[in-house]
């Protein structure tokens, strides 16, 4: 799964329930592209700086996606939440 390189201002999110991997690695499960540099500007999208690409949400409500014992979350590393 991969994030659109070309959207700018969404905020991405996924749902994943009874989940099977078939040939997928672990590193391989989630791409999360970078935001673009020339959208870090005021006014593109309104009043602050687009970052789609950082602010990603991916749920898996059962642990089958990520191989885990139970409900597990993906979360973009987004460095202004992550650092509050």
């Amino acid at each position: 799964m991969t994030t659109n390189p070309n959207v700018s201002d969404r905020i991405h999110e996924a749902k994943f329930i009874e989940t099977t991997r078939i040939n997928v690695g672990e590193e391989n499960i989630v791409y999360i592209n970078n935001p673009r540099e020339d959208w870090a500007v005021e006014g593109y999208c309104g009043e602050f700086v687009c970052t789609g690409q950082s602010n990603v949400l991916i749920i898996d409500e059962d642990g089958t996606l990520v191989e885990s014992s139970g409900p597990s979350a993906v979360l973009s590393g987004n460095q202004g939440l992550a650092s509050s």
